[in-house]
């Protein structure tokens, strides 16, 4: 059981390293642009501020 288990965490692994093996590239490969890291840290603030903004409705 315990390597039935095993197996399966480690196909679940294996598909999240697939998953985000496409933009870890393109992170890696652009790392030193400042303009990207302006762009996520402004994504950050819109994230965080709608997810704020929907949990103050619910006051």
């Amino acid at each position: 059981m315990f390597l039935f288990n095993l197996s399966l965490f480690q196909e679940f692994t294996r598909s999240v390293e697939d998953t985000f093996e496409g933009p870890i590239d393109f992170i890696r490969d652009h790392h030193q642009n400042p303009l990207l890291w302006l762009v996520f840290f402004f994504l950050g603030i819109a994230i965080f501020h709608a997810t704020y903004n929907a949990l103050e409705k619910e006051k």
